[in-house]
């Protein structure tokens, strides 16, 4: 699966090898709030931050051509994902001007 676009108030997904046409159709997608800052993806999960929160979607869909996030998980005010590993998202945020690292986990 590739091709997350965050736009239009929606996730929309697409296989990453094609469908041997000029125009594929999306294997699924999530409603966003237009408050979406940006997503990333890794290890089959999606995480994708609103305001102050992580929406998690299982990047493989949920066997309907809409699917709901997984779980929501919260953030400090102003934390930036920077990457995935071991099923955790890790955060960058800055506290009492201190540089910090958070790591978060679905579930």
């Amino acid at each position: 699966m590739g091709g997350l676009p965050l736009g239009a108030n929606e996730i929309e997904t697409f296989a990453v090898s094609g469908c041997g046409g000029t125009t594929c159709d999306k294997l699924w997608s999530a409603p966003l709030p237009a408050s979406t800052l940006n997503g990333i993806l890794g290890g089959g999960v999606l995480f994708v931050r609103v305001n102050d929160q992580v929406w998690v979607f299982d990047a493989h869909g949920c066997g309907a051509a809409t699917c709901s996030k997984l779980a929501t998980l919260a953030t400090p005010p102003g934390a930036v994902p920077q990457s995935i590993g071991g099923g955790k998202l890790y955060v960058t945020y800055t506290e009492g001007g201190v540089n910090k690292l958070m790591a978060l986990a679905p579930g």
